[in-house]
């Protein structure tokens, strides 16, 4: 059964924060980006999260959107990441919007790397 990852106030939704403001996106603004090495942990007997604690810095790959000077929000939002295991995964050209919250979005066009599988 493939565990579905939520964000909760233990993520540290701050470094992805940090990542986006790092990487230029601006509020507003939606751009196709990679994430490496984003962790997800089973926090209960059907519970996972995902944590941001070890995310390397975001490569954009496009931008859409023009965004503008408004703070990026400090709540996160994951949409659509399924993984078989705990571990640590790369999300390739995962969505993220920056619009009221910050979403990272995996959709067909994302790929989802295993990169330490904790087994």
């Amino acid at each position: 059964m493939r565990m579905r990852p939520s964000v909760r106030s233990t993520s540290q939704p701050e470094v992805l924060q940090n990542r986006i403001a790092g990487a230029g996106i601006r509020h507003g603004e939606t751009v196709r980006a990679n994430l490496r090495d984003v962790a997800v942990r089973r926090t209960g007997r059907m519970q996972s999260t995902v944590f941001f604690c070890n995310m390397e810095p975001i490569e954009v790959r496009s931008r859409s959107g023009a965004g503008d000077n408004q703070p990026i929000p400090g709540q996160a939002e994951i949409r659509g990441l399924r993984v078989p295991l705990e571990g640590f995964y790369d999300l390739e050209n995962a969505i993220i919007h920056t619009n009221g919250r910050m979403l990272v979005e995996v959709d067909s066009s994302t790929r989802v790397k295993v990169v330490d599988a904790l087994v």
